[in-house]
């Protein structure tokens, strides 16, 4: 199980709300749920990972879809313009992760929980899903830039590179990792 702490106002009027993850050591999967109930009309970011077998070893070829308990898939929570990201660490003790991230501007009222899906019953393994709530973000054009990559050494810090330069000022900068 994942814990997601209350983090604090990130300046310029964007404050992260709450959230809400569930992981765990779960093979042949076909759906993970997290329980969350966000307030209407906040903006909501999903992020969820999966590999195809219990050691990570293979690429997945399965895909994951997100809903919630109003709508399966969820309309409003939009990928980001790269999901997935294929994750392939080329050094030992190597994984290979497909990951996703959806923004919806503004969550519709009812919603109680949200749900990862795999396009193959029983296909994925390791399905982590985390939900997190936020007021002051863009509602409309919410993704600016993406990227998203894997090392090829074991490594203590990352650098990762966007799909394109960012054009605005004061973005906020949102990861999520296997």
């Amino acid at each position: 199980m994942l814990n997601i702490v209350r983090i604090p106002n990130y300046g310029h009027g964007v404050t992260c709300i709450d959230g809400a993850g569930e992981g765990g050591n779960d093979v042949n999967m076909t759906t993970r749920t997290v329980a969350y109930r966000p307030r209407a009309g906040h903006a909501v970011i999903a992020a969820a990972y999966t590999c195809a077998d219990k050691d990570c070893q293979n690429v997945p070829v399965t895909t994951l879809t997100i809903g919630d308990n109003l709508h399966d898939p969820e309309p409003c929570l939009v990928p980001s313009p790269h999901s997935p990201f294929a994750l392939n660490e080329t050094s030992s003790g190597t994984q290979k992760l497909q990951e996703y991230i959806w923004v919806c501007a503004g969550i519709p009222a009812g919603v109680t929980h949200f749900t990862a899906k795999c396009s193959a019953e029983r296909g994925c393994t390791y399905i982590t899903l985390t939900v997190t709530e936020w007021t002051g973000l863009a509602t409309s054009d919410v993704f600016d830039a993406d990227g998203g990559g894997a090392s090829s050494v074991q490594e203590t810090k990352a650098t990762l590179s966007t799909s394109s330069p960012t054009h605005y000022t004061n973005e906020l900068l949102y990861t999520f990792h296997g």
